[in-house]
């Protein structure tokens, strides 16, 4: 009896979550975010589509990739800039695949 570990003692468990959410307890952590070949998939992607705007749209809409991409950004500023992002493309032809990605690089940021 004197060997028992207490209750709140017990195995630790780390889990990787990609384009989701999990449950989360007091012996779980959970790493939420995007992978990295999905991440440079959706900047080659976003970048495709930046012809498809205007052109004083492009700019601020380059702009927006380069800080959504840049991982050393703050969080905020990320998702942020893919709130803006995903406006500019609800004005662009064809870009439905590109927004369901994007909305699971902001989910993940967001947290």
């Amino acid at each position: 009896m004197s060997e028992q570990t207490p209750a709140t003692a017990g195995p630790s468990f780390t889990q990787n979550v990609y384009g989701g959410t999990a449950a989360q307890a007091m012996t779980v952590t959970q790493n939420i975010g995007v992978q990295a070949d999905q991440l440079a998939d959706l900047m080659r992607q976003l970048r495709g589509l930046a012809p498809t705007l205007s052109q004083t749209s492009q700019e601020d809409f380059m702009a927006d990739v380069e800080v959504l991409e840049d991982i050393e950004q703050a969080p905020q500023a990320r998702l942020n800039a893919g709130q803006r992002i995903m406006l500019a493309l609800n004005t662009a032809p064809a870009a439905q695949a590109v927004v369901e990605t994007l909305e699971q690089v902001i989910g993940a940021l967001g947290g």
